[in-house]
């Protein structure tokens, strides 16, 4: 009797943990679907365990049951109450046990060995999920409609930027391709080289120091000057004999008066020649002169003859020029005279280079006697060239013969135009 009060308040134990499983029995059930059957491995295992000893200890309760079913004392009817109970629910559970034993595949139950570990994840996600709550708050005030639109515009052109982005890889692609060959094409082209030089070096006759000096001077150049100028006073000389002879003729009309006596009557045009004779006669000793002077001073020019004959013929062109200038101007032709030989030394290209004077005095250059005169005469001292001789004579002749010819028919109206302002003066004084 002992015993069976034993088993009794086991099977009563047993009975009071089946009803406190009973809620965690049904919530599995709804809970077990095939996603979370990986999460209660170890719940399973027990449960098995529980029907396995329940399966084991219902013969016994059976037994138990017929045992006390002659027992009328109110202990014994209370334990049977109380199995029968236990029997009632065992076979309302059993169901259940039979659902879980056939979900409880090996593979689950290994899956289920890994539920605390799960279960701290869904803690931690817990965790999480609300901290990434406040961030979706926070994110849910800041979309206004300008940054809904502004994220849908950014949307729309994912598309093309992915377009971009396949082409841009594309390009890099054959950009890497094209170096790859710049790459094997720069080395082969190298090893050309290379082999070139050599075959080069292999073929010369020549050492390398030979060849650079044949480079760098090809051809053998021997100079000779043509027509040379030896030194600095050589070279100005064409400039100043017309400059003395410009300068003597001025002074030769100072000193000698352009006026005739009245009781000589003559035409203008025997009074132009006369006196051009005259002036003339002297204007031959003066070059005559000043050519000794300079080849006494060491002038040594190419033709001593033409030498002396230009210097005469530019002395006379000289007076021609300021005598007609003086005849019908007066007192103001010897002005202009002067004038006219400072404009000439500027623009004769005497003593500089025509390119590097101003562009007026380049203007002038054509029209001054001067630039013939200097012309001729660095032909004469450094070596004839008789076409450009001949070019500068014969326009030095010309201008000669115009002025004189101005003077031949303006000197009656311009000696008429002298007495009036003569008569004038006087008048006024």
């Amino acid at each position: 009797m002992a015993e069976v009060s034993g088993t009794i308040e086991k099977l009563a134990g047993v009975q009071q943990e089946f009803k406190e499983n009973e809620k965690l029995i049904m919530g599995l059930q709804t809970f077990l679907n095939p996603e979370n059957a990986k999460y209660m491995g170890d719940v399973f295992q027990q449960l098995v365990s529980m029907k396995q000893d329940l399966d084991a200890n219902k013969q016994n309760l059976l037994a138990v049951k017929l045992l006390l079913a002659n027992v009328n004392n109110p202990e014994t009817k209370e334990t049977l109450a109380k199995i029968a109970v236990l029997q009632k629910d065992i076979e309302k559970a059993k169901p259940l046990i039979v659902s879980i034993n056939s979900n409880l595949t090996p593979e689950a139950i290994s899956k289920l060995q890994d539920t605390p570990k799960l279960v701290e994840q869904l803690l931690s996600m817990q965790n999480t999920l609300k901290t990434n709550e406040q961030i979706l708050k926070a994110a849910q005030s800041a979309l206004n409609d300008g940054n809904i639109k502004l994220a849908n515009d950014l949307i729309n052109a994912i598309p093309t930027l992915s377009d971009g982005v396949n082409k841009l890889y594309e390009g890099s692609m054959k950009l890497n391709d094209g170096i790859v060959e710049l790459a094997d094409g720069s080395r082969e082209l190298h090893e050309k080289l290379q082999d070139g030089a050599d075959e080069l070096n292999a073929n010369l006759v020549n050492t390398s120091e030979e060849m650079g000096n044949f480079i760098s001077e090809p051809v053998g150049m021997d100079v000779k000057p043509i027509n040379p100028v030896k030194d600095y006073g050589t070279g100005f000389t064409p400039y100043f004999i017309p400059l003395s002879l410009w300068v003597g003729a001025i002074m030769m009309f100072f000193i000698i008066t352009e006026k005739v006596d009245n009781d000589i009557n003559a035409s203008s045009a025997s009074v132009v020649l006369g006196k051009f004779l005259s002036y003339s006669f002297i204007g031959v000793l003066q070059a005559v002169l000043a050519s000794i002077v300079v080849l006494t001073l060491g002038l040594k020019p190419n033709n001593i003859v033409l030498y002396f004959v230009f210097n005469i013929f530019m002395s006379l062109v000289f007076i021609a020029i300021i005598q007609s200038l003086i005849f019908l101007l007066g007192q103001a032709g010897r002005l202009l005279s002067i004038v006219l030989l400072i404009l000439q030394l500027t623009s004769c290209a005497g003593t500089f280079p025509l390119e590097v004077v101003p562009k007026f005095f380049k203007v002038l250059n054509p029209f001054m006697p001067f630039t013939y005169c200097v012309s001729a005469l660095r032909e004469i001292i450094s070596g004839v060239n008789y076409s450009v001789l001949t070019k500068d004579i014969t326009i030095l002749a010309l201008i000669m013969l115009v002025f004189l010819l101005i003077s031949m028919l303006m000197k009656g109206h311009a000696d008429k135009v002298q007495a009036r302002i003569q008569e004038r003066k006087q008048s006024i004084a």
